[in-house]
């Protein structure tokens, strides 16, 4: 006799791909058996091998099965999975799931689970791990939201190899938090130089001499990247001392670079209809303009037309990533580029916005300026005011719109046959008519 399910498995010790159990006493009893995904709907269906005169199959009653206890993470997004550079936001930032034994998400605990990150072997390398956005070990932690974890921001300063992150499981109890002793690592990655940030005093000038004697210890200057490590191919050709007027006692050394800043980003917009509004909720099916506005005109070679550039959303439902596309038809020049963001099923957030700094990926396109260097596509920081957050507050809510309210928008009166009177009815969100409504 066997038993079929949905699905249904033995204990890996007692594993047997078939589930058959032999016929003892006039019956057959299983053990051990369990299914590993919740749902309310299950069934067993029983199978004999006999020829019999009667009914050779049985079902069972609908059972159920619960979700289980936190017992693994899984790593749905690694920075591995991308280049990682010094002292910038990890293109693919950490998104982390937690399962019970089914493997099914464990939902519904809010603010009680947290999965908190940290370099794994810290002898290999002395980099730190930090949140761009506020450097503190809060940032490290990350809630469990309908059993996703979801870092962003996150970064490594210094350059080496072989660094690999450990995600834990922590439990919140009484504004304390405690580990669950569940973990898992990633994947091995390499942090190499990202592009010039700022300039480094490595050795002051010293024991100067009048006369016009050089300094007997002359400063040296250091191009660094975000994360402090030396950038030895910069592209800059010189730099300029120079001395500034002071009452101070000691007159300082000015450094600047003689060469002009590159196009960068200095906002992120929605389009001027949603301005003024306090909330608009929006669902599957419509669409979002978003504006990128650079310090100045770039170049626009445009890439392969599968390889548009596009924007991560914060959007998305933790199996694809949601991309605001470029509009393809742009031209060569522009300092306004403009996206579309169209809203799927499943898409639900409080606030519309795009998911990190790095969220900008250009593909095979590439933005310059007038001298052919290559733009900065930073985005600015999620929580800063140039932002789409602070540019209108827009939702997604994929539920179906109902009715919140319904109005007379007649005079206060007494009407009788022949006479009309308006309603006024609102959706919690926008709405199409397709055909005559009437309303009983």
């Amino acid at each position: 006799m066997s038993g079929f399910g949905s699905p249904v498995n033995f204990v890996p010790k007692l594993f047997d791909p078939e589930l058959d159990w032999p016929i003892q006493e006039g019956r057959v009893s299983f053990r051990r058996l369990y299914v590993n995904k919740a749902a309310d709907d299950h069934r067993l269906i029983f199978n004999c091998s006999l020829n019999l005169h009667g009914p050779k199959q049985i079902v069972s009653e609908n059972f159920s099965v619960k979700i289980g206890e936190p017992a693994y993470l899984e790593i749905l997004d690694d920075p591995s999975n991308a280049i990682v550079r010094g002292g910038r936001a990890f293109v693919r930032q950490p998104r982390i799931a937690v399962t019970d034994l089914g493997g099914n998400l464990v939902r519904g605990r809010n603010s009680e689970l947290f999965v908190v990150t940290e370099v794994y072997d810290t002898t290999l390398n002395v980099g730190r791990i930090y949140s761009k956005h506020k450097d503190s070990s809060d940032e490290l932690r990350a809630e469990v939201l309908n059993g996703i974890a979801q870092f962003r921001n996150l970064a490594i300063d210094k350059i080496g190899h072989g660094y690999r992150l450990k995600y834990s499981l922590m439990r919140k109890e009484k504004e304390e938090y405690w580990y669950a002793n569940i973990y898992c690592v990633g994947s091995s990655f390499n942090v190499v130089v990202s592009d010039v940030y700022s300039i480094e005093m490595n050795q002051n000038p010293a024991m100067g001499l009048s006369n016009n004697q050089p300094f007997l210890q002359q400063p040296i200057i250091s191009f660094v990247d975000a994360g402090g490590n030396v950038v030895e191919s910069s592209g800059y050709t010189s730099i300029a001392a120079s001395l500034t007027s002071s009452l101070s006692r000691f007159n300082p050394i000015v450094v600047d670079t003689i060469m002009a800043p590159v196009p960068s980003v200095v906002k992120v917009s929605f389009a001027d209809d949603f301005s003024g509004s306090n909330y608009t909720v929006l669902g599957p099916g419509e669409d979002i303009e978003i504006f990128v506005t650079f310090t100045e005109e770039i170049k626009i070679k445009k890439g392969g037309a599968s390889d548009i550039p596009w924007i991560e959303m914060n959007t998305s439902n933790n199996e694809t990533f949601s991309k605001a596309i470029l509009d393809v038809s742009v031209n060569d020049r522009s300092r306004i580029l403009r996206f579309l963001y169209s809203v799927k099923l499943g898409d639900r957030v409080e606030f519309v916005n795009y998911l990190s700094e790095e969220g900008l990926h250009l593909e095979s396109w590439q933005f310059t300026d007038s001298w052919g260097r290559s733009a900065n596509v930073s985005l600015p920081d999620v929580n800063g005011n140039k932002t789409l957050v602070s540019s209108a507050r827009i939702g997604l809510d994929d539920e179906t719109p109902r009715i919140i309210s319904i109005d007379s928008i007649t005079l206060n009166g007494e009407y009788g046959a022949g006479h009309e009177v308006m309603l006024a009815v609102t959706f919690s969100r926008n709405v199409s008519c397709v055909s005559n409504l009437s309303l009983k």
